[in-house]
């Protein structure tokens, strides 16, 4: 593997001084960007104060999050009187909202079990974190004399001819799909739904600090576990509305008035260091994926997840239970996933589709980790993977993109061989016939550029070990780090010193943790191949190590340290 400088700043304080130069421009607050259509979704909403509003949202950690929004917005800091929400099945309704969802919603029908009682009036649905793709549901709503408003974040559908397809909502907000004079582009749906919310609790009516720090912490949350950008760039013109989300949700997180009953009781089930500090890395490790494993095993498992999340009450004991669940169904997601992917790899090496691109996959999987496993094997083949399964002659997929690839537009290209598919430039999923199956395989294949120097990794900045510590100064005064502005990757020219006569040591509880040692800012591999690889070398005091800089508490004393995943010679 060849590792290449990423960028022309010579040190993280001149890159971060970069990149938040405008901050101080009146652009160092949430409230200051704004969505200039949100005036048209609230007016919207106010229509519907005493009648009916049912929310459609999504199964991920985004759309449960958009959803809890809505509900604290709508019922607690606006008090609606009749507001419901519906989150499909990952395998039995799909992705998003479709007919059948409507007359489930609208007409009080049966779906999969799940009955609604049919309003005695006619009302509004939310679409949020999806909708902009829900052509056939939207028509169905407005023939029920439904209004509709959409939250979306994700890109439209597009016709032979590459014009956009917009379903007939009464309002669409989508700074991917419509202008709507955004100041900022790359909101999650939680996001969008924290902005109507901003925009309410700044221009209409107060909805109370408890409120608002609870929907700013949630949609941390989602921002963070969607991995939009915290930070964009636009000719030269930095937007931050994201990072400030994040920043202050993760603040908020961690006070008794920003979060449920149900959100504290999941943290601390956790971790309990999450009672007083989370960092953008709890949620993207830890927090995003136990939401989501509840609803990759479960059936409507994403309604269990919001139910925790909107608990708010003193029920300690009931909170816990709901909590111990999510946390275990994490835990065998992760069995599951683990214990998948070397199967998936030997298929990989077996049928020689390693320089496939994109490479497909398909396979015996549970559609609920079909995006995990696409997410895991994109990682360790550094390209572009679609994986499927097969279940009745249809191929259900789920895809994730190499950097410098747009899976979306890849998708539109190939379309008319496609049943349905729906998502943005990273991750997309996608619906194919039997019959179809190997004609979009070969067409999408034989369209695929893969981008180039996908086979080289990339430093930002270059140090030594003993400047590890003035390092970790600046990245906390500038963190958090997400999509966009990426925690960033050192090359660290290392000198082991040599501590009770060794200058490494082989940990962790199964020996495979790799310790180098240094009297500044030890580093620490917890990639295995790191010991074999160090051993090869000819266990070197004196090496380049690839990593973060960190911070290490040991005792109440704070010091730097360095986690890499690879090394070579000085």
């Amino acid at each position: 593997m060849k590792w290449i400088k990423k960028n022309n700043f010579k040190t993280m304080k001149e890159y971060a001084e970069h990149t938040f130069k405008d901050f101080k421009n009146g652009k160092d607050r949430s409230e200051n960007y704004e969505i200039k259509d949100q005036n048209k979704a609230a007016d919207l909403l106010y229509k519907y104060k005493n009648k009916p509003v049912r929310i459609i949202g999504d199964y991920d950690t985004d759309g449960m999050i958009s959803v809890t929004i809505l509900m604290l917005l709508l019922k607690i800091g606006l008090k609606f009187s009749d507001v419901d929400y519906f989150i499909p099945d990952r395998i039995l309704d799909g992705y998003g909202a479709n007919p059948k969802i409507i007359d489930c919603l609208c007409n009080g029908m049966l779906l999969n079990g799940k009955h609604y009682e049919k309003p005695d009036q006619t009302g509004l649905i939310i679409m949020i974190d999806n909708g902009i793709a829900a052509i056939p549901a939207v028509k169905k709503a407005t023939e029920y004399g439904w209004e509709v408003l959409i939250l979306d974040h994700h890109l439209p559908l597009v016709d032979e001819n590459k014009n956009k397809c917009l379903p007939p909502a009464t309002v669409i907000i989508d700074p991917h799909a419509v202008e709507c004079g955004a100041d900022f582009v790359d909101y999650c749906g939680a996001g969008l739904g924290y902005k109507l919310a901003q925009y309410i609790n700044k221009n209409l009516v107060a909805l109370g600090d408890e409120v608002m720090q609870k929907i700013c912490g949630l949609a941390a949350i989602a921002t963070i576990g969607d991995s939009v950008k915290l930070i964009e760039e636009n000719n030269g013109t930095y937007g931050y509305d994201n990072y400030l989300i994040v920043r202050d949700g993760l603040f908020y997180l961690t006070q008794n008035a920003g979060r449920t009953t149900g959100m504290y009781v999941l943290f601390s089930e956790l971790n309990e260091k999450y009672e007083t500090q989370i960092t953008a890395e709890d949620v993207g490790y830890f927090i995003s994926p136990t939401m989501n494993a509840t609803s990759r095993l479960c059936l409507y498992g994403a309604e269990q997840v919001v139910d925790l999340l909107l608990q708010d009450d003193d029920d300690f004991v009931s909170a816990k239970e709901k909590a111990e669940l999510l946390v275990q169904n994490n835990e065998d997601r992760k069995k599951y996933t683990n214990e998948l992917i070397p199967v998936l790899q030997e298929k990989i090496k077996s049928e020689h589709l390693e320089n496939d691109y994109p490479l497909i996959v398909t396979g015996d999987i549970d559609s609920g980790v079909l995006g995990l496993i696409a997410g895991k094997l994109a990682e360790i083949y550094n390209t572009t993977v679609i994986v499927f399964n097969n279940s009745n002659g249809v191929f259900k997929g789920s895809a994730r993109a190499v950097a410098g690839e747009n899976i979306k537009l890849l998708l539109d290209e190939v379309n008319k061989y496609i049943e349905g598919y729906g998502g943005h430039e990273a991750a997309a999923g996608v619906v194919v016939t039997a019959d179809n199956f190997d004609d979009f395989k070969n067409a999408i294949q034989s369209i695929a550029v893969k981008p180039e120097n996908t086979d080289c990794k990339y430093y930002d900045f270059e140090i030594t070990a003993d400047e590890a510590m003035q390092e970790l100064s600046i990245l906390e005064e500038y963190a958090p780090f997400g999509a966009g502005f990426e925690e960033p990757v050192f090359k660290v020219n290392f000198k082991a010193d040599l501590i009770k006569g060794a200058y490494f040591g082989v940990i962790g509880k199964n020996a495979n943790v790799l310790k180098l040692f240094n009297r500044k800012a030890n580093a620490i591999s917890f990639n295995p191949d790191m010991i074999q690889k160090y051993e090869e070398l000819g266990e070197p005091s004196e090496l380049v190590v690839y990593g973060r800089v960190t911070a290490n508490i040991w005792r109440g004393e704070k010091s730097a340290q360095i986690v890499f995943d690879d090394m070579s010679f000085i």
